[in-house]
C-alpha cells in the first residue's frame, strides 16, 4: 500500500511540474498544428478601381509594390482571371461583360446631353500614380454627372493603352476612363464615361498637364501642376457654343456632333478583376487626339493593359448620336 501511495504521488508531481518550451519547439509544435489542420486562406478582394494603390501587379518591367493580401493577376491572361479566385467569378459567367465592340447596330434614341457639374467650393489636390496596371488621376474635386435620373460623382480618371472598346471595328491609341460612383439603398453602383484618343499632331492642354510628365513605376504619387478639371470637361465633351459647333459641323461634316451629344451607352461591367457588373457605360464616339510623346510615355509606363472585347449576349446598346440638349 506505501509502495503504490508513493507511485502516485510521483505521477501527481510529474505532471503539475511546470515545463519550459523553447521557441524552437513551439514553433514546431504550431507547424504541426496546421499540417494536421490546414485552413483554407481567404485572399481579400482590393476593388481595382476604388482602392486607389497597391493593386495586384502585372507582369511588367516596371511593377509597382504589391500589397500583401492582393491577388496577383496580370493582362497577359485575362482568359484565366476567374480562376484565380472566387471573388473573379464574373470575369468567366458574367452575361454582361466590358468591354464590348461597338458600332452600327446600335439603337437609335434621343437622349439628354451629357454635361459635368463642377462646384467652385470643392478644393482640389489632384495627384497621379501608377497602380501597378495603369496610370490612375485622383483628388479632382468630385464632379457630378446625371445620367437616367441617378447623379453619380467622379472618383478617379485611369487610362488604357491601347483602347478597350472598339467602334465599328476599330481599336484605339488610349481609352481614358473617368470612374463615377453613387451609394443607393446601401449599395454602390457605378458610371464609366469612357473617351477615345488617336496619335496626332497635340494632346488637348488639360490632358497634356497630366501626361507629359508622368510619375514613377514604383507607385509614388506625384502631383498634377495646374490642372483644371472645368478646362479638361470641354475638351472631352467638345462643349461649345452653337456657333463653334456649326463651324465644326462645316468641316467635318453636317452628321458630326459634340461628344456631349454623341456617345453609346450599355450596361456592362468594370474591365478588371472582379468584374463586377451593373455598370453604366457612356462612351464617347469622337476620338481626340493625343500627341506622339505623350502616347510613348504613357505605353512605356503602363505596358499593353486592355481586356479583350466580350460577347453583348443579347445586350442593347443605345445610340445617342441624335441626342437633343436640355
Amino acid at each position: 500500500a506505501l509502495l503504490l501511495a508513493g507511485i502516485v504521488v510521483c505521477v501527481t508531481v510529474l505532471l503539475y511540474m511546470p515545463v519550459r518550451v523553447g521557441e524552437g519547439d513551439l514553433l514546431l509544435v504550431q507547424s504541426r498544428h496546421r499540417q494536421r489542420h490546414p485552413g483554407r486562406v481567404r485572399h481579400p478582394t482590393q476593388h481595382p478601381y476604388e482602392q486607389g494603390q497597391g493593386l495586384s501587379m502585372r507582369s511588367h518591367e516596371h511593377s509597382a509594390p504589391m500589397l500583401s493580401n492582393a491577388i496577383t493577376w496580370s493582362y497577359a491572361a485575362p482568359e484565366h482571371w476567374a480562376e484565380l479566385d472566387t471573388s473573379f467569378d464574373l470575369c468567366g459567367s458574367g452575361q454582361e461583360q466590358s468591354p464590348v465592340e461597338l458600332g452600327s447596330g446600335a439603337e437609335l434614341l434621343a437622349l439628354p446631353s451629357l454635361r459635368w457639374h463642377v462646384s467652385s467650393q470643392q478644393e482640389t489636390r489632384p495627384v497621379e500614380f501608377f497602380t501597378g496596371h495603369t496610370l490612375q488621376v485622383q483628388g479632382v474635386g468630385h464632379p457630378t454627372l446625371s445620367f437616367n435620373a441617378t447623379t453619380y460623382s467622379l472618383s478617379q480618371i485611369h487610362t488604357h493603352t491601347p483602347s478597350e472598346h472598339t467602334i465599328d471595328g476599330e481599336q484605339f491609341a488610349l481609352e481614358m476612363h473617368f470612374l463615377h460612383t453613387t451609394r443607393t439603398n446601401k449599395t454602390t453602383k457605378h458610371a464609366v464615361l469612357a473617351v477615345m484618343f488617336k496619335e496626332g499632331a497635340a494632346s488637348p492642354a488639360p490632358i497634356r498637364r497630366v501626361l507629359e510628365s508622368l510619375p514613377p513605376a514604383d507607385g509614388a504619387r506625384k502631383p498634377v501642376e495646374d490642372f483644371d478639371f472645368s478646362e479638361l470637361a470641354v475638351a472631352v465633351l467638345q462643349d461649345m457654343t452653337s456657333e463653334e459647333e456649326e463651324t465644326v459641323r462645316a468641316e467635318e461634316g453636317w452628321q458630326w456632333r459634340p461628344n456631349k451629344k454623341n456617345f453609346f451607352t450599355y450596361s456592362g461591367s468594370l474591365t478588371t478583376p472582379p468584374c463586377s457588373e451593373g455598370v453604366r457605360w457612356l462612351v464617347l464616339k469622337n476620338a481626340l487626339e493625343v500627341a506622339p510623346q505623350d502616347l510613348k510615355a504613357l505605353q512605356e509606363l503602363e505596358g499593353a493593359n486592355n481586356r479583350p472585347v466580350q460577347p453583348l449576349n443579347g445586350r442593347t446598346v443605345v445610340d445617342a448620336g441624335g441626342s437633343i440638349q436640355f
